[in-house]
C-alpha cells in the first residue's frame, strides 16, 4: 500500500453526484482524485487540508462515475463524519 500525504489544492463539484467532490491534490505530484465527503464538508473547508492518500488504488465506479482514485476517510463514532486529515 502506497500511503502519501497530499494537500488539497482545488475542490470541484461533480455534476449529478450527491456525495462526491473532485479534488486536485499535491502528493509529490499533482493528481486528481475523488472523495465521497460532500455531505460532510464544504468546498471551502477542504482547501488547504492535508490528507492521507492511498496512491496505488485501482480505478472504480461510484455513483455512476468512473473514478481514477479516491481518498480514504476515517470516522469518529457518535460525531459528525470527518475526513482523516493532518493538521498544518
Amino acid at each position: 500500500m502506497d500511503l502519501r500525504v497530499a494537500q488539497i489544492k482545488e475542490c470541484e463539484e461533480i455534476p449529478g453526484a450527491d456525495r462526491l467532490y473532485k479534488l486536485t491534490v499535491d502528493a509529490e505530484e499533482v493528481r486528481q482524485i475523488v472523495a465521497g465527503i460532500k455531505p460532510y464538508y464544504t468546498k471551502e473547508e477542504l482547501l488547504g487540508k492535508r490528507i492521507i492518500l492511498v496512491a496505488n488504488l485501482e480505478p472504480r465506479t461510484l455513483e455512476g462515475h468512473r473514478l481514477p482514485r479516491h481518498a480514504p476517510c476515517g470516522f469518529e463514532r457518535g460525531r459528525k463524519h470527518r475526513c482523516a486529515h493532518l493538521p498544518g
